[in-house]
C-alpha cells in the first residue's frame, strides 16, 4: 500500500528535543512476521491514530529540496483545519485499507479463513468440494396383510416414502426405500426351532410328555417301546419302568415324568427303543389265575387225592408237594399257565384272576415278578377271550390273554407273585425344548419357509438369558472383569446375571468336564467371566424389562430341508440370544432419509457457455456409498428425457460429454453447471427440457429412534404396517470451517490411495458421517493388522450391520493395498465422574459461575475436543474450572472413571483403591492459606493424577477398539464455597 507520506527512517524526531523516547514510540515502521500454526494472521500495519500521528510527526520534516520545508511553519494541529483534516481523512483510508488488507489476507489461507466461502474455494483450488454431509439411514421392516382373503405378498418398490412420528422439541422426517423387495406374509416374523423331537438313549431317567392331562401319578407303570419289537418279538430293545415324578406345566404344555432306574442296562444286555419309539402308560394292574389258591400242604387229604386224580390217576399218594422259591406249592403248577408252543401257529395264553373288558387286541402286556427273580417281559395280545376256570379248588370266570412273546416258563414257577400290567394306552412324547442360545451363523426355523432367497437381509431381534447362582454354589465364586484382571466381584447365591456369551460347547464334551467359562453381566453393569460348574447355576428366561437387542444379519444361504428351513448368516450373530425371545424379520427395505423432489430446471440454449441452474431446494440428500468420499448424490438431470452423468469436474471432458458437475454453495443450495462445447457439450436447445429429480433432507435431524417410522406416505397394496426396529444412524451435517480446514488437505495426501498408516487414518477421517478415526498397527497371528477404531460424525458408535459402516469398509477395500489386513470397529466409551468444590467471587451471581463451569467441564471434555486414547487428568479439569470468570479458586475433591462399576471384593490394582463418587461433596471450610495466589488450586486430588484412555489393543486374541475419555454429565457434583 502507498501512503502520502512514506518514512525513510524509523524515527522522525531529534534525539536532543525526545530525552525520554515517548514521541517516537509510535513511529517505527512495524516488523510483521507470523510464526506457523497461527489461528489469525497479523498483516495489518497500523491503525487510524498511529497513521495520523506519523504523518503529524513528520510535516516538519518534509523536504522539497535542500533548502526548503514548506510545512515547518504549519504550527497548528487543531481538528478543525484544513489540512490536518485532510491527513485525518488519510488516516481514516489507510485504517480501512489496512483492516480490508488483513481480512483478505486471513481469507487467503485455510487454516486462517473465517468465511465458508473461503474455505469453499480454496479447496476447489486443490479439487476439493465442501462434503455437502450424508443422510441417516435404517431399515424397515413392513408388515404384510394377513386377513381372511389378502393376498398375502407384496412388493415394496424403490421410493416408498415413510414419515416418522415425532417427538419432543422434533420434526417429521421423510425417510424413502432405497431398494426392491418382495414380502410375503409368512416372513412378517420368522422363529426359530424352539423344540426337538425327544431323543431314547441308554441311561435317561425322564421324558416329556405332551400335554398336562396324562393321568399319570406316582407308582405307575410306562413302557417305552418301538417298531423294532414288532418286527422281531425276541427283541430286548424295550424298556419298562415304574414312574416316581409326575410335573405338568400348564404353560408349557407338557408333563415331565422321571424314574429311578435309567432306561437300558448292561446285564443282562439291553437298550432302550431306537426306531419310531413310542410310549404307553400300563394302566391296569393284574394277577394270574390262582395267585390266592390256598398252600397244598394244610389241605384235606380228601382235597389232595381228588386234585391227584384229576390232574393224573396214576400219581402215587407220597409224591412231594412243591414248595419254597423255586416252584409252586401244588404238585402241578402248569394248570392254566401259558405252555410253550408245539409248533409256530400255537401261541401261549395266561388266565387272569377276574374279567378286564379295557385289554383289547393288539396292545401291550407286560409280566413281571413282583421279587424280581425272573424279570419282566413284554408281550402284544393276539386275542382276548372270557373263559370259566376251575383249579386249585377256585373257579371263576377269567379274561384269557393269547400272547406273543417268549420266555413263559419263568412266570410258569411264580404265579403268585407274578404282576400282569396291561391296558396300554399310548402316550405321545412332547417335543423337547431346546435350551441351546441362538447365536453364530447358524439359524434354523420352526418351519419350513418357501422363497427366502440368498443375500436377504434378516433383523434379528431378542433378548439374553439370565443365569442365577444356586444356593449349591461355592462361596469364592467370582467375576473377573474384562477391562483388568485383578479387579473382581464376587458372586452369591441368588445373583441374577445376564449371559453375554455361552461357554464353548466342546467342554461340555470332556469325559469330566471342568468349572465352564461363562461371559457373563451383574445387574450392577460390571462384566467379566467366571469359571462356574453347571450345578451351581440355573438358567433362567430373560425379564420384561431387560434390553431388547437388534441386528442385522444377511442370508449367506437357505437350505430348504423336510419341513424345516435353516439359514446360513453370511457373519455370526453378534450377540447370544434367548431362544424363546427371539425374532426374525424378513420383510426388510433399506431406507435413508430424504424425499424426492421432481423440479423443471428451465430451457437449454445451446449458444450458451457453461450453462447453470440452482436446485430450489437446499439441502440435496447424499446416501452412503464406497466412494472416496462416502456419500453418492440423488441428484439426476435428463435433457430432452435423456439422463446426463454427473462429473467432480469439466476439467478433461471431451466436447461431446454429456455431463455436468454439482457445486454446493454456502447456503446449502446446489447449482448444476453444464459444459461449453470444449470441456463437456452445451445443453441442447429446448423449452423446459432440463428436468432435475433429487430428494431433500440431510443431516443430524434423520437419526431418528426406533420405532418412530410409521406412517406409511405410500402404502404398497397388500401392507398393513411398517416400522424401523433400528434406530437411523450415520448422518452428517454440510461440512463446518473447522473440518473443512482439516479435511480439504487429506484428499491431496491420500489422492484416493491408501497406503501408510496415516492413509488409512486420513481416508476414514475425510469419510462422509465419520467424525473421528485411529489407525493402529497390530499383530493378529503372523500378519500385520491395521485396526480402524471410527465414531460417527454425531458421536455415536457406527454399529457394524449401518450402511455407514459397510460404506466405509467397502470404500476401503477398494483403495487399499490388497495384501493389507484391514479391520474396523467403533469406539468403546469410559466416562468419568469429579467432586469439587468452587471459590466464587461475590461479585458475581454464584448459579451463573457453577453453570459456566459445568458448561466448560463438558465442552473441553466433550466429544468434538477428545481424541481417542487421550487420557483426563486432573491438571487439566482444574485448567478449565479456573478459566471461567467468577471462579477465584477451586478443591478437586475427587476424580474417578466411572465407565465400570465398583466389585463388591477388594481390589489390588491401586488405581482402583478410589472411592467412588456418593453424591453432594462436603461443604466444610477450606483451609485458604495452602492457596499460594487468588484464583490458586489446591485440594484432595493432585493435578498429577491421571485417568488412562486405551489405545486400541489385542486381549486374548481378541482386538479391542480405542477408548473415547469423556465426562459424564450427571457425574459433575459442584459444590459453591464462600
Amino acid at each position: 500500500m502507498s501512503l502520502p507520506f512514506a518514512p525513510a527512517q524509523t524515527g522522525f524526531t531529534d534525539p536532543a528535543l525526545d530525552t525520554c523516547g515517548c514521541c517516537t514510540s509510535d513511529l517505527v515502521r512495524p516488523h510483521l512476521e507470523n510464526r506457523p500454526g497461527l489461528p489469525a494472521l497479523e498483516y495489518r500495519i497500523s491503525t487510524q491514530a498511529t497513521f495520523l500521528r506519523r504523518m503529524l510527526a513528520r510535516l516538519p520534516s518534509l523536504q522539497l529540496d535542500a533548502m526548503r520545508r514548506p510545512l515547518a511553519l504549519l504550527a497548528t494541529r487543531a481538528v478543525d483545519d484544513g489540512a490536518i483534516a485532510l491527513l485525518d481523512a488519510w488516516a481514516t483510508a489507510a485504517d480501512v485499507l489496512t483492516f480490508y488488507q488483513e481480512r483478505i489476507a486471513n481469507e487467503g489461507f485455510l487454516r486462517t479463513a473465517t468465511e465458508r466461502r473461503s474455505v469453499l474455494e480454496l479447496a476447489r483450488s486443490i479439487g476439493y468440494e465442501l462434503n455437502p454431509g450424508v443422510a441417516a439411514s435404517t431399515y424397515l421392516a413392513f408388515t404384510v396383510e394377513t386377513a381372511k382373503g389378502a393376498p398375502g405378498r407384496a412388493t415394496v418398490a424403490e421410493g416408498v416414502k415413510v414419515q416418522s412420528v415425532p417427538g419432543q422439541d422434533e420434526r417429521p422426517q421423510v425417510f424413502e426405500t432405497v431398494e426392491e423387495i418382495e414380502a410375503r406374509a409368512e416372513w412378517n416374523v420368522l422363529r426359530p426351532q424352539l423344540t426337538a423331537p425327544q431323543t431314547i438313549t441308554q441311561g435317561i431317567k425322564e421324558l416329556l410328555l405332551d400335554g398336562v392331562n396324562t393321568g399319570l401319578q406316582p407308582g405307575d407303570a410306562i413302557l417305552v417301546v418301538g417298531d423294532e419289537r414288532l418286527g422281531k418279538p425276541n427283541s430286548e430293545q424295550w424298556d419298562f419302568r415304574l414312574v416316581q415324578g409326575v410335573t405338568p406345566y400348564p404353560d408349557r404344555h407338557y408333563t415331565h415324568v422321571s424314574w429311578e432306574k435309567p432306561l437300558g442296562s448292561y446285564w443282562p444286555p439291553a437298550q432302550p427303543a431306537q426306531q419310531h419309539p413310542k410310549v404307553f402308560a400300563l394302566r391296569q394292574r393284574a394277577a394270574l389265575f390262582g395267585y390266592n389258591a390256598p398252600e397244598w400242604g394244610p389241605l384235606p387229604v380228601t382235597v389232595k387225592a381228588a386234585y391227584r386224580t384229576l390232574i393224573s390217576p396214576n400219581t402215587p399218594e407220597n409224591t412231594p408237594s412243591y414248595s419254597g422259591l423255586w416252584g409252586p406249592d401244588w404238585p402241578d403248577a402248569s394248570f392254566g399257565l401259558p405252555q410253550p408252543p408245539s409248533s409256530p401257529s400255537q401261541l401261549p395264553f395266561v388266565d387272569l384272576d377276574a374279567v378286564y373288558p379295557k385289554i383289547l387286541q393288539k396292545s401291550w402286556v407286560v409280566l413281571s415278578t413282583a421279587t424280581g427273580s425272573v424279570g419282566k417281559e413284554l408281550y402284544q395280545v393276539t386275542r382276548v377271550s372270557t373263559n370259566a376256570v376251575s383249579a386249585f379248588t377256585l373257579s371263576a370266570k377269567c379274561t384269557r390273554l393269547e400272547l406273543k412273546g417268549q420266555k413263559f416258563a419263568g412266570f410258569r414257577l411264580h404265579r403268585r407273585d407274578t404282576v400282569v400290567f396291561a391296558v396300554s394306552e399310548e402316550l405321545p412324547m412332547a417335543e423337547q425344548p431346546i435350551t441351546a442360545l441362538v447365536s453364530g451363523n447358524h439359524l434354523e426355523l420352526d418351519r419350513r419357509v418357501m422363497g427366502l432367497q440368498k443375500g436377504r437381509v434378516l433383523l434379528v431381534t431378542g433378548r439374553r438369558r439370565r443365569v442365577r447362582i444356586s444356593d449349591a454354589a461355592r462361596q469364592w465364586l467370582r467375576l473377573t472383569s474384562d477391562e483388568d484382571p485383578t479387579v473382581r466381584l464376587d458372586l452369591q447365591p441368588g445373583d441374577s446375571l445376564l449371559i453375554l456369551e455361552p461357554p464353548d460347547p466342546d467342554e461340555a464334551q470332556q469325559p469330566h468336564p471342568p468349572d465352564r467359562v461363562w461371559h457373563l453381566m451383574h445387574r450392577s453393569g460390571f462384566i467379566g467371566t467366571a469359571s462356574i460348574r453347571d450345578e451351581e447355576i440355573e438358567q433362567e428366561p430373560p425379564n420384561p424389562d431387560d434390553e431388547l437387542l437388534v441386528e442385522v444379519a444377511r442370508a449367506a444361504r437357505v437350505n430348504e430341508t423336510g419341513d424345516q428351513t435353516v439359514i446360513d448368516l453370511a457373519e455370526p450373530l453378534r450377540n447370544s440370544y434367548d431362544r424363546g425371545s427371539v425374532a426374525v424379520l424378513a420383510n426388510v427395505a433399506r431406507a435413508t432419509h430424504g424425499e424426492t423432489v421432481h423440479e423443471v430446471l428451465g430451457s437449454g440454449d445451446a449458444s450458451q457457455e457453461n450453462q447453470r441452474f440452482t436446485l430450489k431446494r437446499p439441502f440435496v440428500t447424499y446416501v452412503p456409498a464406497a466412494t472416496p468420499t462416502g456419500g453418492r448424490s440423488t441428484l439426476s438431470i435428463r435433457v430432452n428425457r435423456v439422463l446426463w452423468k454427473e462429473v467432480r469436474s469439466l476439467y478433461g471432458l471431451d466436447p461431446e460429454s454429456q455431463s455436468y458437475a454439482a457445486r454446493i454453495d454456502n447456503d446449502a443450495k446446489a447449482t448444476v453447471v453444464f459444459g461449453d462445447a470444449q470441456r463437456g457439450a452445451r445443453l441442447l436447445t429446448g423449452v423446459e427440457n432440463v428436468v432435475a429429480t433429487y430428494r431433500t433432507g440431510i443431516g443430524p435431524d434423520g437419526e431418528v429412534r426406533a420405532g418412530a417410522l410409521t406412517l406409511l406416505q405410500t402404502r404398497p397394496f397388500g401392507v398393513r404396517e411398517v416400522t424401523n426396529p433400528l434406530p437411523a444412524t450415520g448422518a452428517a451435517g454440510p461440512e463446518v470451517l473447522e473440518d473443512a480446514r482439516a479435511n480439504a488437505p487429506l484428499t491431496v495426501l491420500t489422492l484416493e490411495r491408501v497406503v501408510s498408516l496415516q492413509d488409512y487414518e486420513d481416508f476414514a477421517r475425510a469419510f462422509a458421517g465419520i467424525g473421528k478415526a485411529q489407525a493402529i498397527a497390530l499383530w493378529k497371528g503372523e500378519h500385520r493388522l491395521v485396526y480402524i477404531t471410527v465414531a460417527a460424525a454425531t458421536g455415536k458408535p457406527v454399529e457394524r450391520g449401518s450402511a455407514l459402516y459397510h460404506s466405509l469398509v467397502e470404500s476401503i477395500d477398494a483403495f487399499h493395498d490388497p495384501a493389507a489386513l484391514v479391520e474396523v470397529g467403533s469406539y468403546a466409551l469410559a466416562t468419568f465422574s469429579l467432586e469439587a468444590r468452587v471459590l466464587v467471587d461475590p461479585r458475581y451471581v454464584a448459579e451463573d459461575v457453577v453453570t459456566g463451569v459445568r458448561d466448560a467441564l463438558l465442552a473441553g471434555f466433550g466429544f468434538a475436543n477428545r481424541r481417542f486414547g487421550q487420557p483426563a487428568t486432573a491438571a487439566d479439569v482444574l485448567a478449565i474450572m479456573q478459566a471461567v470468570p467468577g471462579v477465584l479458586a477451586t478443591d478437586l475433591n475427587q476424580l474417578t472413571v466411572d465407565a465400570k462399576p465398583e466389585p463388591r471384593a477388594v481390589s489390588s490394582s491401586p488405581s482402583r483403591q478410589t472411592a467412588p463418587a456418593t453424591g453432594a461433596a462436603p461443604t466444610g471450610p477450606l483451609d485458604w492459606s495452602r492457596v499460594p495466589t487468588l484464583g490458586g488450586t489446591q485440594g484432595s486430588t493432585p493435578p498429577t493424577q491421571v485417568l488412562p484412555a486405551r489405545p486400541a489393543r489385542q486381549t486374548n486374541g481378541d482386538v479391542e477398539p480405542a477408548e473415547l475419555l469423556l465426562i459424564n454429565p450427571q457425574g459433575i457434583t459442584l459444590t459453591v464455597v464462600t
